[in-house]
């Protein structure tokens, strides 16, 4: 899905208003990729959950996905995912999901590799 320069803007704005410290980010990447971190990037493309493209040490890719305080990706989504992906479908695999405290309440955190096939790129 393409979206213009008017949804990012509205997009960004929403998302200024949350954000865990670029650390916890770090953290939660280099601990589910099991080797430093290199880049992170904040990737600005729905209000659901805030997502970052993290390459590591070893030029692999993950994305971090964590959900704002009170929402949160369940079980029930790694599972479809898991499910389509082994269907074949070009879905990223779940490295891990767990719960972190960043002081406004416990946040949902699921990090996915880069999945097969082409990248879209990323809306600056």
């Amino acid at each position: 899905m393409m979206i213009g320069d008017g949804q990012i803007e509205v997009l960004a704005g929403r998302q200024a208003q949350f954000g865990v410290a670029r650390s916890v980010v770090i953290e939660v990447a280099s601990r589910a990729g099991g080797t430093a971190v290199t880049e992170v990037e904040r990737v600005i493309r729905g209000d659901e959950n805030e997502v970052y493209r993290v390459r590591l040490a070893d030029g692999s890719v993950v994305y971090p996905r964590i959900g704002r305080p009170g929402a949160g990706t369940s079980t029930l989504e790694v599972w479809a995912m898991e499910r389509a992906r082994s269907a074949g479908a070009p879905v990223p695999e779940v490295i891990s999901l767990e719960v972190i405290d960043v002081g406004g309440g416990d946040q949902l955190v699921m990090v996915t590799a880069e999945a097969r096939g082409r990248q879209p790129s990323s809306p600056r």
